[in-house]
């Protein structure tokens, strides 16, 4: 792996080099500054130069661009979203309506089950009342029948 840009050292002979990112080439790197400025000042001057490839990095057009394209998807997934939103509330929608007409359908039954129980009741009464008679009209013709069977046996 190379750099975006060659990275130069003039350690050692004066002359300058391009380094490679890998390990052998900061090993190297390390081992001519530690000569040159030694061992505390090569480990601080490592530890300031990156230990990857520099290609690697996020440069400010990449996070426009990127920023651009997160923009566009964002704006395809909320259009999504609102066609379906908007979908989903009109079949709602309708199922109130629908669930709206049913409950008005349950409600005239239920008039019309009220309608029929107080017609049931009426009609109960009237029948109470027509057996509290044939019970009387039993009863007396009942009486009657003792007294003339009473007669019978009992005259003389």
């Amino acid at each position: 792996m190379r750099h975006a840009g060659p990275l130069y050292c003039g350690v050692g002979g004066g002359m300058l080099e391009e380094v490679t990112s890998s390990e052998a080439a900061r090993h190297d790197l390390y081992n001519g500054l530690n000569e040159l400025l030694g061992p505390e000042r090569a480990e601080t001057l490592m530890a300031a130069l990156p230990a990857y490839d520099t290609s690697d990095l996020v440069t400010k057009s990449d996070l426009l661009v990127f920023g651009a394209e997160m923009r566009s998807e964002l704006r395809a997934e909320i259009s999504e979203f609102r066609a379906d939103a908007k979908s989903d509330f009109a079949s709602l929608r309708g199922e109130l309506s629908d669930l709206g007409t049913r409950v008005g359908a349950l409600e005239t039954r239920v008039g019309a089950l009220g309608t029929a129980v107080a017609a049931l009741q009426e009609g109960q009464a009237g029948i109470h009342l027509r057996l509290d008679r044939l019970f009387l009209a039993l009863v007396a013709g009942l009486i009657v029948i003792v007294g003339a069977m009473a007669g019978v046996v009992f005259m003389p």
